[in-house]
């Protein structure tokens, strides 16, 4: 909106306003301008000149198809010997809602795109380097925990390796641990506790590897170690947590890189799930309460909440609303490149390429809804997957607290002890 003074004056304590339809939401003004009762208003400019010009910018979100008209107007206290020119309207006509095309389902052709993307990729890494090694008991298992540097994309990425004692050479399957929030990771620490503990006393030991997500930070014996890149949950992490799989394959030769297990937590879980269907080295994936279906009805009620202005309040989708759905909602990103985004983070759309699989899920979890497991288990029961290639298990009352998932720790035990005897 355009606001110019034609004179004879300037004009003192110029207010411009603009109404909201009452089909549409507001989700951004310029100025700072403020929303009452369906109307906008900006802060009042002192003086305008004779001959200058004032630009505001209003975007709305409509909410449904038809004629929307929006009205805006101006006033000062000067007189004015023209009152004619002091408001304004403009109707548009509104088709398909946003919101329905952009969760209408993904095609085959869309569905492939994704896939073939991921396969031009290369997120193997280079000029792998050990920085800081610690001796220390995790869970009661003695052993080195190592902080890596490497790069990938141009970046340089941090992980941890933990390496009980006592391994031979060769002989030790990988357990990539895929963590929760967006906190970055600590060895040692509770992330290298947790999931230790979850392991120990099975017929064999394991290597430990705990990835950091670009923009996370790896905490070590007092030095925090920060990730570089852009924050790109649940799709570039899966690129640094190969990356750091394959240095550990490559330079820690208690690993035995025929046998690897992807286990992961909330968002660490989507992580995992993905990284089972990017890479066929992995051997099985253990998630824990996270999402896998990005059209799910749960997930297009966020996002039209984050479109209207709503807060993120979760893991990770800050970033997805910062970086894609508002510039999305502003005409910025096309439709097709915001599909992208949501396709890439749907494991579900991909399930026919999941090794061995375990889900758990609470019934009663307020973070990830139990929607988004039971979207998974679905998907994997048309496929004809059945125990123990694929289990899911939904507990009721549980939470978003894996402790409220009763014997899933125990469950996910017995997988891999069936795995690796």
């Amino acid at each position: 909106m355009t606001t110019t003074n034609d004179g004879p004056l300037a004009s003192e304590n110029v207010r411009v306003s603009a109404n909201v339809p009452a089909a549409a939401t507001a989700i951004h003004a310029s100025r700072g301008a403020g929303l009452s009762g369906g109307l906008v208003t900006w802060p009042p400019i002192n003086t305008l000149a004779q001959g200058a010009v004032q630009v505001d910018t209003l975007v709305i979100v409509a909410s449904s198809v038809g004629l929307l008209t929006n009205s805006v107007s101006v006033s000062g206290i000067t007189a004015d010997p023209d009152l004619a020119d002091n408001s304004a309207s403009i109707t548009t006509t509104i088709g398909v809602a946003s919101l329905s095309a952009l969760f209408a389902t993904p095609s085959g052709s869309e569905i492939q795109a994704v896939r073939a993307e991921w396969a031009a990729r290369n997120p193997s890494s280079m000029n792998a380097t050990i920085v800081q090694t610690i001796q220390t008991t995790a869970s009661g298992v003695p052993g080195v925990v190592a902080a890596i540097s490497h790069t990938v994309d141009g970046f340089t990425h941090y992980g941890a390796v933990f390496v009980p004692n006592g391994l031979a050479a060769g002989t030790a399957p990988i357990i990539m641990y895929l963590h929760p929030g967006d906190g970055g990771v600590s060895a040692p620490g509770p992330d290298l506790t947790s999931i230790v503990s979850s392991l120990k006393g099975l017929s064999r030991d394991f290597v430990y590897v705990l990835p950091s997500f670009r923009s996370e930070s790896l905490k070590m014996g007092g030095t925090t170690y920060l990730s570089g890149g852009p924050p790109s949950p649940w799709d570039r992490d899966v690129d640094d947590a190969l990356a750091l799989m394959e240095v550990v394959m490559a330079i820690v030769p208690q690993a035995d890189p025929s046998r690897v297990a992807a286990i992961g937590y909330s968002r660490g879980a989507e992580v995992a799930l993905l990284m089972g269907i990017r890479d066929a080295r992995i051997d099985a994936v253990v998630e824990f309460s996270g999402p896998t279906d990005w059209y799910d009805p749960w997930v297009q009620g966020i996002i039209a909440g984050l479109v209207a202005g709503q807060p993120a309040n979760r893991a990770g989708l800050d970033v997805i609303n910062q970086r894609f759905i508002q510039p999305w909602a502003k005409g910025q990103v096309t439709l097709s490149a915001m599909r992208r985004e949501l396709i890439r983070r749907s494991p579900v759309l991909f399930a026919s390429s999941l090794p061995w699989t375990q889900v758990h899920h609470g019934t009663a979890d307020a973070t990830v809804n139990v929607s988004q497991a039971q979207s998974l288990i679905a998907r994997m029961n048309a496929l004809g997957r059945s125990p123990p290639v694929f289990e899911g298990f939904l507990y009721s009352g549980g939470t978003h607290n894996v402790s409220t998932l009763t014997g899933s720790t125990q469950r996910m035990r017995a997988l891999v002890e069936s795995l690796w005897p």
